[in-house]
């Protein structure tokens, strides 16, 4: 295999926040061969030793989602690799509720009387 580098780039797209990840990279055999963290920006390289499939694990203590992420990559000769994993924060307030208003099949304009239901945002 020839020197090269892959690059795996985590980012949380509704934030203009850096965050580090926690990342695990197994071989086909499920042999750890890294264990790591990304720097500031979310970005990491390592030197694969052989072409093939790997299962990259994700994770991140943050207020983001998924906490976890697991995902196989496919690592071949002659191609550029990057890899982005993309994340979102959890949302902190919880006194924004949202409002689902019910109506009838059959009359579409006429809401139902106490047909509200409320649900609030959960963080994960």
């Amino acid at each position: 295999m020839n020197d090269d580098k892959i690059k795996i780039k985590c980012k949380v797209l509704d934030s203009i926040d850096e965050y580090k990840f926690n990342i695990k990279i197994y071989d086909s055999y499920n042999t750890l061969i890294y264990c790591g963290n990304t720097d500031e920006s979310g970005t990491m390289y390592f030197k694969p030793k052989y072409y093939g499939v790997y299962k990259v694990i994700i994770t991140n203590k943050k207020n983001i989602y998924p906490r976890k992420l697991c995902s196989s990559i496919l690592i071949y000769n002659n191609y550029c690799h990057t890899f982005l994993f993309s994340f979102y924060k959890c949302l902190k307030n919880k006194n924004n509720p949202i409002t689902i208003i019910l109506t009838d099949k059959n009359y579409k304009n006429l809401p139902i009387e106490k047909g509200e239901i409320l649900l609030w945002p959960k963080n994960i």
